[in-house]
């Protein structure tokens, strides 16, 4: 997709403990721009089978551990504590 508002289906792929292969839209560059996953670029779709190659050809646990990072600042409970919070402050 080149438009997406986050993109939830590389943290599914994180909390399974699997790399995550991300288009190279401006959504993903900010939100995992300190992670590692690996992008490629969106609309071509030979980068995107070196990618996969690369992947397919290396396992890097350091991706991984990363990864676990990233999970933990979006969890159920932080997502849900925000949304309320905005609720309650919008609601004064």
């Amino acid at each position: 997709s080149l438009y997406e508002g986050f993109g939830l289906p590389p943290l599914e792929a994180m909390t399974l403990g699997t790399h995550a292969l991300v288009s190279d839209i401006p959504v993903f560059k900010e939100i995992y721009r300190d992670y590692p996953v690996v992008f490629f670029r969106a609309g071509d779709i030979l980068d995107l089978k070196d990618k996969l190659l690369e992947l397919l050809s290396e396992q890097k646990p350091e991706r991984i551990t990363l990864s676990n990072e990233l999970l933990s600042r979006y969890t159920f409970e932080k997502t849900a504590s925000i949304i309320l919070h905005e609720l309650e402050t919008q609601a004064d």
